[in-house]
């Protein structure tokens, strides 16, 4: 399968760093992200590293300019720590994944490389662009304005650190110090699913990360995750990926057929 060079916009001051980034035979182009644009424009690309870290809003609106014209294109954004909102904000947009810095360099290289290998996968590529240009459900459907409430924050964050627990709308509710109907609807408003989806959606990409690693089965994935089941757990990534936990695994190079 032919391959298309990597874009990286990055401040000037990390050009270094990544010209000499370790990705195999992978050919990576380094520009600062004013020039992210006009490169786009001039060949085509299998994925963009975006970095939003030292300047968050640029970044932001560089991504919402540049997601529209690039539906198919993969993009992993770069954060600094306690970028909460602002990863909300870049997954709303259209990124396909985040990463904060400090990252370790095996984690960064990881996550290019599996988002390369869905990107070349003919049946990885339809998580990018569904047929008839269809975007997967998701996040990415929010207006860019939207201002994230702190109590959503704050059950986003709960979601997160309790992913393996049972929990309820009225447990998630009140942690937002809300009555259920008002968390239902605020909560939609902001992140356009219900709160309920929206965990399965965070379970989801805790999965993936737990499926790179091997000598863990698909039914312990599904358990540490808080799914229960591996039907209740292939539910899911299917809605999200487009595909199957096992032939997610398969595509990111840690299984075989």
């Amino acid at each position: 399968m032919r391959k298309h060079p990597l874009l990286i916009g990055t401040a000037e001051a990390h050009h270094g760093f990544f010209r000499n980034f370790p990705l195999q035979e992978e050919t990576l182009t380094v520009v600062s992200l004013h020039q992210v644009p006009d490169r786009l424009r001039s060949r085509q690309w299998d994925l963009l590293l975006l970095d939003c870290g030292e300047d968050p809003r640029a970044g932001l609106a560089l991504l919402q300019e540049i997601k529209p014209a690039y539906p198919g294109l993969p993009i992993l954004v770069m954060l600094e720590p306690d970028s909460v909102e602002t990863a909300i904000s870049a997954f709303r947009l259209g990124a396909k994944d985040c990463i904060t810095k400090p990252f370790a360099v095996l984690d960064l290289q990881a996550r290019l490389e599996t988002l390369l290998r869905l990107k070349r996968s003919y049946s990885g590529a339809r998580q990018f662009v569904a047929a008839g240009g269809h975007q997967p459900p998701g996040l990415r459907t929010v207006p860019s304005h939207h201002d994230v409430p702190l109590n959503i924050i704050k059950t986003l964050h709960y979601m997160e650190s309790n992913l393996a627990a049972p929990l309820t709308l009225t447990q998630l509710a009140r942690e937002a110090c809300l009555s259920r109907y008002h968390f239902c609807r605020t909560f939609g408003k902001v992140m356009t699913m219900t709160p309920m989806k929206y965990l399965n959606y965070l379970r989801v990409q805790k999965s993936k990360q737990l499926l790179g690693r091997n000598g863990l089965n698909l039914s312990a994935v599904a358990m540490q995750v808080g799914f229960g089941n591996l039907n209740n757990m292939n539910k899911w990534f299917k809605i999200f990926e487009g595909t199957s936990p096992s032939h997610y695994r398969f595509l990111s190079g840690t299984d075989t057929p």
